[in-house]
This record gives structure tokens, C-alpha cells and sequence, in this order.
């Protein structure tokens, strides 16, 4: 739990900080641009700063509690793998296959929300 606890902090301080170099070197990418740049009609002043808001957030929702779960849940299973084997290899043939019938049926819903989702 006190693990758990700690990389969900950890994946919050990762995210704001991935967000707030982003932003930096955003703003520091248009301060280098040419005075002519401005002017162009793609790239009025509320473009420019909607940019900077949204592409931002855009990456933070890469980070974010899910993956600190997704990753939690590998170690989990890789972990219990290797207890396996190291206690006995039977117990490990035994706990193998249904990790594989796991990694199916999340492969099939991942492909299945995909195909339906019409937006």
C-alpha cells in the first residue's frame, strides 16, 4: 500500500514537471521565431497560447494514475512468475497459462473497443 502510495506521488510529480518543460520549451520555440511568423494567419496570438495550454495537457494525459497501475500490474505478474519458478517449476506451469489467456482477452477488448468506437 505504502509502495503503491509512492508511485502514484511519484507519477504525479513526473507529469507536472514533463508538463511545465513542455510548455517552456514551447514558449521558448515561438520567442525564436521570426517577427514575420506572427503576422502568418495560422498563427494568431490565441492559437499560439491554446497551443501551449492543450498540447501540454495533451502529454500529461499520457502520465497519469493509469499507467502507474499498468505498470504496477506487469511487476506484479513478472514477479509472481519468478516466485514461480524459483519455488517450483510446476507451480509455474500452472500459473503461466492463465496469464496468457489474460493477455488475450485485454488484447481482444483493446481491438474490439477500437473497431467500435465510431468517432
Amino acid at each position: 500500500l505504502v509502495l503503491f502510495l509512492i508511485s502514484i506521488i511519484s507519477f504525479g510529480i513526473c507529469e507536472q514537471q514533463l508538463s511545465e518543460k513542455v510548455r517552456q520549451k514551447s514558449f521558448r520555440a515561438m520567442l525564436k521565431q521570426d517577427i514575420s511568423w506572427f503576422d502568418q494567419p495560422e498563427n494568431p496570438v490565441s492559437v499560439l497560447s491554446h497551443k501551449l495550454a492543450v498540447e501540454a495537457s495533451n502529454i500529461t494525459k499520457v502520465i497519469d494514475i493509469n499507467m502507474a497501475i499498468a505498470l504496477g500490474a506487469i511487476s506484479s505478474v513478472m514477479a509472481s512468475i519468478i516466485i514461480a519458478f524459483i519455488l517450483s517449476w510446476a507451480i509455474a506451469l500452472v500459473v503461466i497459462p492463465p496469464y496468457l489467456l489474460l493477455l488475450l482477452g485485454g488484447y481482444l477488448q483493446v481491438i474490439l473497443t477500437k473497431s467500435l468506437c465510431w468517432y
